[in-house]
């Protein structure tokens, strides 16, 4: 059986320059330059082409993940827009983290607990320094002779 498809001419034929003339444009708004499209290594116009890809993937991810963050600030709201709320309703904090540290921070749970107890010595070693500070009392400081003993 034939398919109807096949029966239909399919155009009129086309020549390589032609071709290559249509899609010139194309590729010149994608960076290529007239010298790379038509002298330059026949393989740029592929890779040209699958960078474009890369970025419309990337710019849809990035636009993808602003809708989220808004559809989450909307939900987070909403509690105050409804019409009957109670008295003291609040509104769901804002997020203090990307998801992609939240994320992040899942996988490397480890890391997160240095980074935690890091912060924590820092802050140790800041409120010492101020007590000390107000207090008036110097911290001891051990002193090297030249010859490596103490002095």
């Amino acid at each position: 059986m034939v398919s109807e498809d096949t029966d239909k001419p399919s155009g009129p034929k086309r020549s390589y320059g032609e071709v290559f003339e249509e899609y010139c444009p194309y590729f010149m708004s994608l960076g290529m330059s007239y010298e790379q499209y038509w002298y330059g290594d026949n393989q740029l116009p592929r890779y040209y082409a699958k960078a474009e890809e890369l970025r419309k993937d990337r710019i849809d991810a990035e636009m993808h993940t602003q809708a989220m963050y808004i559809y989450e600030a909307i939900c987070d709201a909403t509690p105050l827009m409804r019409p009957f709320a109670k008295a003291g309703t609040k509104a769901v904090p804002f997020r203090t983290k990307t998801y992609r540290q939240e994320m992040w921070e899942r996988k490397h749970p480890e890391e997160m607990e240095k980074r935690k107890a890091e912060t924590m010595f820092a802050k140790v070693q800041a409120w010492a320094a101020n007590t000390r500070r107000i207090f008036g009392v110097k911290a001891a400081k051990k002193e090297v002779s030249e010859h490596g003993g103490s002095g």
